[in-house]
């Protein structure tokens, strides 16, 4: 399952989201921000829905999800797809002549936003899967609102709206992944000390 998912990220990206990315472009050129906004939209849509694939396509991995070991299920396919699009931005990143010349070191922004992007993409994954074990839709648009509320400060960036170059944006996206994830966390023990 692990191995799947490491190449999903790749699969989706290439085969769905770049073929919408040249459409929306090619409708999008007289309103910019229009397509940051779609593409913003659709992200979570695909992504969360390449990671559950799986599961619905071989009946072997479905059956075998219980609510005893969900959370394993969905660690190990969020890990999975998280790490193998870490490899597929960093594929990016090598390809870039301006960042000829730096050194391991001057990433650890990426470096640490791609960890915390795992530990989200697990989360996602688990609760995404919970609504496969129960057959309801709502928990794979939880975990589609859920991406979209982590990708918002990406949004807010690429349209324009906020100048990464000041001090507080630079410290609010450095530490709006955590918060996130710790916010999860917490509501998560919340319920499930509630039950």
């Amino acid at each position: 399952m692990f191995v799947i998912s490491l190449f999903e990220s790749y699969l989706a990206f290439h085969y769905i989201r770049i073929p919408l990315d040249d459409l929306i472009k090619y409708y999008a050129n007289i309103i910019p921000i229009w397509y940051c906004f779609i593409t913003f939209l659709y992200a979570p849509v695909i992504e969360e829905i390449a990671k559950i694939l799986p599961i619905l396509v071989f009946p072997v991995y479905k059956n075998n999800i219980t609510k005893e070991n969900i959370v394993l299920y969905g660690s190990v396919i969020g890990l999975g797809f998280g790490i193998g699009e870490m490899f597929l931005i960093s594929s990016f990143i090598v390809k870039d002549i301006a960042f000829i010349g730096y050194k391991w070191y001057h990433f650890y922004g990426y470096i640490y936003e791609r960890i915390i992007s795992c530990f989200c993409h697990q989360i996602f994954t688990i609760v995404a899967l919970s609504g496969i074990e129960k057959c309801d839709i709502k928990y794979l648009l939880y975990a589609m609102v859920l991406h979209a509320i982590l990708n918002i400060p990406a949004f807010l960036y690429q349209g324009g709206f906020i100048n990464a170059n000041s001090n507080f944006v630079q410290y609010f996206l450095l530490c709006y992944p955590l918060i996130f994830v710790v916010a999860i966390v917490a509501t998560f023990f919340y319920v499930k000390k509630g039950k």
